[in-house]
C-alpha cells in the first residue's frame, strides 16, 4: 500500500500470458518464514520494497498446469511500499500497476482476494489511517 492523497493505492500485477489482474504472491523457500517470503515475493514481483505490517488472512487455491493439478496456499499482510517499485516486464510478471484500493477489487479475478483487499481496507478505515 502507499498513501495517495486521502486514500490509498494497492499494487496489483497481471503474471505474463495471463489476462487476470492478481495481488503478487508466491511460494515459502526452504527453511523461509510465511513473513519473509511475503516481503520477497512482492519485491521481486514489483521491484516495490515493502515494510511487513499486520496480517490480513490466508488464501487457498488450485491451479493446472502441464496436465497438473497444484493446490496452494497463501497468506497475506498489509504492507506499507518504502519504494514505488513497478518493474518493466519480466519473465514471470507482464505488468505491474498501483490502483486506488477503492478501485482495485474490480480488477481483481480471483474473489478470495478481494476478500483480501477488503480486510485491508477495513484495517485501515478502523485505525483512521495511521498506517
Amino acid at each position: 500500500m502507499q498513501r495517495k492523497g486521502s486514500s490509498f493505492e494497492v499494487l496489483l500485477i497481471r503474471k505474463q500470458g495471463s489476462p487476470f489482474w492478481t495481488l503478487p504472491k508466491g511460494h515459502l523457500e526452504e527453511g523461509e518464514s510465511e513473513e519473509a517470503a511475503a516481503l520477497r515475493e512482492v519485491a521481486e514481483e514489483t521491484g516495490c520494497v515493502p515494510r511487513l505490517g499486520p496480517k490480513l488472512g490466508e488464501i487457498a487455491f488450485t491451479y493446472e498446469r502441464n496436465g497438473r493439478l497444484f493446490e496452494e496456499h497463501a497468506t497475506f499482510y498489509l504492507m506499507e511500499a518504502m519504494t514505488q517499485g513497478v518493474l518493466p516486464p519480466q519473465d514471470e510478471v507482464e505488468e505491474v500497476r498501483w490502483v486506488d484500493l477503492a478501485q482495485a477489487p474490480d480488477l481483481l479475478h480471483y474473489e478470495n482476494e478481494r476478500d483480501i483487499l477488503k480486510k485491508a481496507q477495513e484495517y485501515l478505515e478502523a485505525q483512521r489511517a495511521n498506517f
